[in-house]
């Protein structure tokens, strides 16, 4: 949804859920930059898909025809995975996990908040039909990673081993500036 406020500025809020496809390429163009290692895009791409995305942001328009702007935004995606494998999370965090044997699949979930700053371009298309086109980047802010290890049941090692994967993919998400291209048709 949007609110236009006088002929140059544009509220907005979107929501939807992230694709698979978008967060195989995210994480392609992370490894391929060299933000993080494959361990670590298995975990992204065991997260993600699926997650719940949500984002509030604004628009000043530009130029006499008013069809360039920039854009900033907050957004929130939540992503949940039941069926992480026990082998990856210990290949990730260096270290190996008390529990059953390396085929148990812990809980994850992940919250991630990024910051979006774009530049587009936006046309009327039929009435008050527009189309946007818009490339920016989008650069986490926080983050927040919990699983629940079988067996452990909050106790203080669990709380410890939750902390350090937390950390980590505050780390990993710290350095991470990813490219964003945004293609929409509003009313």
């Amino acid at each position: 949804g949007a609110l236009r406020i006088g002929s140059r500025v544009m509220f907005y809020v979107q929501a939807g859920v992230v694709p698979d496809p978008f967060v195989s390429t995210a994480d392609s163009m992370a490894q391929g930059i060299g933000a993080y290692n494959s361990e670590t895009g298995d975990l992204v791409r065991t997260l993600l898909p699926g997650s719940t995305y949500m984002e509030i942001g604004g628009r000043f328009f530009v130029g006499s025809y008013r069809r360039w702007y920039v854009e900033g935004g907050i957004g929130a995606l939540r992503g949940q995975s039941q069926s992480t494998g026990k082998e990856l999370l210990e290949v990730v965090l260096g270290r190996s996990l008390p529990g059953a044997s390396g085929s148990v699949q812990i809980p994850v979930e992940g919250e991630v908040t990024a910051f979006k700053l774009a530049v587009g371009y936006t046309s009327q298309w039929k009435g008050r039909w527009f189309w946007d086109l818009s490339l920016g980047v989008l650069h986490p802010m926080s983050s927040t990673t919990t699983m629940d290890i079988p067996g452990l049941s909050g106790g203080a090692l669990e709380q410890a081993l939750v902390s350090e994967l937390d950390n980590y993919m505050a780390e990993v998400y710290a350095g991470l500036y990813l490219p964003a291209l945004t293609l929409a048709i509003r009313y």
